[in-house]
């Protein structure tokens, strides 16, 4: 229990949701497939249950803070809404699981095949790997056990390609309605993996008489040509797609490349009784590794830093900046993510890192293509104004208005500086409370002065009730702005709303002189705390509870388990004795 549990912690700790939950789907079926094959259902389900509990209560300083953000995630929302499953491989798509680059590759060739993309749609384990599963069900002992993985691989492979048993799954898992099924073929590498693992073992088996050893030798060579078969018949399907891709003769090779490993494969376990066993093992690992290698150095080539995040001029400008700011691209230049790896801040989110409400008020001014927003338009660009947006790439070709931008790099690409930019923090002298729809309105059409006006969506108390101003605002400097920390230094002649346009998020607290304030929701997703006349310090600081609480529980989690290991060792000694 105590092993299993530090596998758990280890597995969610490696901070991917959806890998770990379909490592624990398929770790629990092989449970309850060991507690029905042993016959001690109730103490094995006992173990591993414990066990399970557990690594979640040793990890929970990463558990509970992911599960507040799953609440406010406009990704899972979305996920949780959809009619349809996520992101499932064309049928098509079957055939790289023997030929990984039978539609060609995006770093040596285009990728040609529709309705998936080339990293979803490998289930790769090395075609020899699937010619010596074929000998796993012959295995004396583990037969059991190889029919599980084989069937776990096939089921994983069925729910990945949109067949009925995906609908039967989303039935029996409503979870998976919420990750990505395209990606079940972690599962079928893993069964196909240990199967041919299991198959090679009763191969090289000393004990195998000559008879069963050729009947192994007749299902590795049924397999490579049934697999041969299948990937001429997708051959002959796509040859219309291929030609005009103008990838029939890199397809070729590919198709070529597997045939020669399958038919070394082939040899080598009808010449493997006139070799030595270790000679045979050498073999095999050397044939599966020049495979895999071969495949990998295609996939993923070592490439310096240098080229893979290469100096960009019009980035230099922005990079040079000392100030606090975003940046965005137009359409498709300069990707949040691209943004991120240069040390810029991007006003959108990627993926799963978006807010809701953040992405609702970016669904006002900005286009949404289901990843992440795009800037396609000037129509708001008061927006683009609140959001602190100082920098933006485009193309070549794109002209940005001159009474709002200036041109300061025109090279490959195009980089503007915002005249109109409005600071990340600054001071109102009014405000209004709006319903979630009015809010949203009215930011979209600016029918009020936003550098002026905080749009709340709860009254203030009457002694937060900023004063109008009878000439300037008032001035906020931003003096120090880190990931969890933001200090902020105010100055004005009565009272203000701080508007910091960072998202408002839980475990934010504010303090302003030293004082717990409240912060309150402003311009439908930023932060803003009400500030008294005069100078002051206000201090932004992330303290969440969801990872105080977490850390109080994984420190119970690791306090159990080493309760556990010591009951052990206790144990072991006195049996020693």
């Amino acid at each position: 229990m105590a092993a299993f549990a530090a596998v758990v912690a280890v597995t969610i700790l490696a901070g991917h949701p959806e890998t770990a939950f379909k490592v624990f789907l398929f770790t629990g079926s092989y449970a309850v497939y060991r507690a029905t094959a042993s016959g001690r259902m109730t103490r094995t389900l006992a173990v591993v249950c414990g066990g399970a509990l557990l690594g979640a209560l040793l990890c929970s300083i990463q558990l509970l803070p992911f599960l507040e953000y799953v609440a406010h995630s406009r990704v899972f929302a979305m996920r949780a809404s959809h009619g349809r499953p996520l992101f499932l491989n064309p049928a098509s798509s079957f055939v790289t699981a023997f030929v990984p680059d039978f539609y060609g590759t995006p770093l040596v060739h285009r990728f040609a095949l529709d309705g998936t993309n080339y990293n979803e749609q490998q289930t790769y384990p090395g075609v020899v790997t699937w010619a010596f599963a074929a000998m796993a069900l012959f295995h004396r002992q583990q037969r059991g056990r190889a029919a599980f993985f084989l069937c776990s691989a096939l089921v994983a492979a069925l729910i990945m390609y949109g067949t009925f048993v995906t609908r039967l799954a989303l039935v029996l898992v409503p979870p998976l309605r919420v990750v990505a099924l395209s990606r079940f073929g972690l599962i079928t590498i893993t069964g196909l993996a240990i199967g041919a693992a299991v198959g090679v073992d009763a191969f090289l088996d000393d004990s195998t008489e000559p008879r069963r050893r050729r009947r192994l030798a007749f299902a590795v060579t049924a397999m490579a040509v049934a697999i041969l078969l299948v990937v001429c018949g997708f051959l002959r399907a796509s040859r219309d797609l291929l030609a005009y891709s103008r990838l029939a003769a890199q397809t070729a090779r590919a198709v070529t490349s597997a045939a020669q490993l399958l038919g070394a494969a082939v040899a080598l376990v009808w010449l493997a009784p006139a070799l030595l066993r270790p000679m045979t093992s050498v073999f095999a690992i050397a044939l599966l590794s020049v495979d895999l290698l071969a495949f990998a150095g295609g996939f993923h080539p070592f490439m310096p830093r240098a080229l893979v995040f290469p100096e960009i001029a019009e980035l230099d400008v922005p990079r040079r900046d000392a100030s606090v700011f975003r940046v965005t691209g137009w359409q498709d230049a300069l990707p949040p993510n691209t943004a991120m790896v240069y040390g810029l801040r991007d006003l959108r989110s990627y993926d799963g890192i978006g807010l809701r409400e953040y992405s609702d008020l970016l669904d006002v001014g900005f286009k949404f293509d289901g990843v992440t927003h795009q800037f396609v338009n000037t129509a708001t660009l008061h927006l683009v104004d609140l959001l602190n947006v100082k920098y933006v790439v485009t193309g070549r070709d794109v002209e940005l208005p001159g009474n709002h931008f200036q041109l300061v790099n025109d090279g490959p690409s195009r980089l503007y500086v915002n005249t109109h930019v409005q600071p990340r923090a600054f001071l109102a002298d009014a405000h209004r409370v709006l319903d979630r729809h009015t809010a949203l309105r009215t930011l979209r059409d600016a029918t009020v002065d936003l550098t002026r006006v905080a749009v709340l969506n709860d009254r203030l108390d009457s002694a937060l009730q900023p004063d109008a101003a009878r000439s300037a605002v008032g001035t906020a400097a931003i003096r120090r702005y880190e990931d969890g920390v933001v200090t902020i230094d105010t100055r004005a002649d009565g009272c203000r709303l701080l508007v910091l346009t960072d998202a408002f998020y839980p475990g934010w607290i504010a303090r302003v002189d030293g004082v717990e304030v409240p912060i309150q929701r402003a311009d439908f997703a930023f932060r803003a705390v009400g500030v008294p006349a005069g100078e002051h310090v206000v201090e932004f600081r992330y303290e969440p509870a969801s990872v105080r609480y977490g850390a109080l529980l994984s420190l119970a989690g690791a306090i159990v388990l080493l309760a556990l290991i010591a009951t052990v060792r206790r144990g072991a000694r006195t049996a020693s004795r």
